[in-house]
């Protein structure tokens, strides 16, 4: 299986609660070459690494104000 790596994105998720995780994002990001992203767009729907919507609803309001 090959993966696309201009459609791919890594996204580190930062919840409330402290994970004690050793990944490194800078590691993950060199070994793969897939580039590190903030925010991702899936099935038409932005996501942050808070896992909110606040990316979306600014896209969306952007998108109402254009004539």
């Amino acid at each position: 299986m090959t993966i696309n790596k201009k459609k791919s994105g890594i996204m580190l998720h930062r919840g409330k609660l402290k994970a004690t995780s050793t990944c490194n994002g800078t590691q993950v990001h060199n070994i793969s070459q897939i580039p590190l992203v903030d925010t991702y767009k899936y099935l038409g729907i932005l996501i942050d690494k808070h896992l909110n919507f606040q990316a979306h609803l600014n896209y969306i309001k952007d998108k109402i104000k254009k004539p």
